[in-house]
């Protein structure tokens, strides 16, 4: 099996380093984006998830909870949020029932754990982000154009922030020109 080719990723020491790329993150999607969470039970993804929340208006009294139960919860920020947790799915048809991909046309993102097979349900062109345990860190997979184009951004905002959250340089490709 061969190894997935990496954009970029980073060491994620801490809840605070966590946080910083969920803002990071957040102030880099734009309506319509769909985000896919993969990793292993208590990798981040729903911490990750509220960061990410926090980061586009959530009022930071609001609780985020996984929607492991609930499959989807909505959140009223700029533009809003669908954040579900796919895990228990295992039909396309399932997916395509949560209208996930019409609320992406009218400009909702949706953050989807366990998104990955359900990709073209969900409405394709996807920021990728995969979580690891030990080490603990994000890793973004080299996949689409969205990707690209976000982890160039990303790239580029976390320059200034230097010491506050650590490149893995010998994942990370250097930020393209534009």
């Amino acid at each position: 099996m061969m190894k997935e080719e990496m954009i970029c990723g980073y060491s994620l020491p801490s809840h605070r380093a966590t946080e910083i790329l969920a803002r990071e993150m957040a102030s880099l999607l734009r309506a319509g984006d769909l985000v896919i969470l993969t990793g292993d039970l208590g990798a981040g993804k729903t911490y990750l998830s509220g960061s990410l929340l926090y980061g586009l208006g959530l009022d930071e009294e609001e609780r985020v909870t996984s929607p492991t139960y609930t499959l989807v919860n909505e959140y009223e920020t700029t533009p809003p949020v669908y954040h579900c947790d796919l895990y228990r799915l295992s039909e396309d048809d399932e997916v395509y029932e949560l209208g996930l991909s019409s609320q992406r046309l009218d400009g909702a993102i949706v953050i989807a754990e366990w998104g990955t097979p359900y990709l073209e349900t969900l409405g394709g062109d996807a920021i990728h982000l995969q979580l690891e345990l030990e080490p603990r860190r994000a890793l973004f997979p080299s996949c689409g154009e969205r990707q690209r184009e976000f982890c160039q951004s990303l790239q580029e905002a976390l320059k200034t922030l230097e010491g506050e959250l650590s490149p893995l340089d010998a994942l990370c490709s250097p930020p393209q020109s534009k």
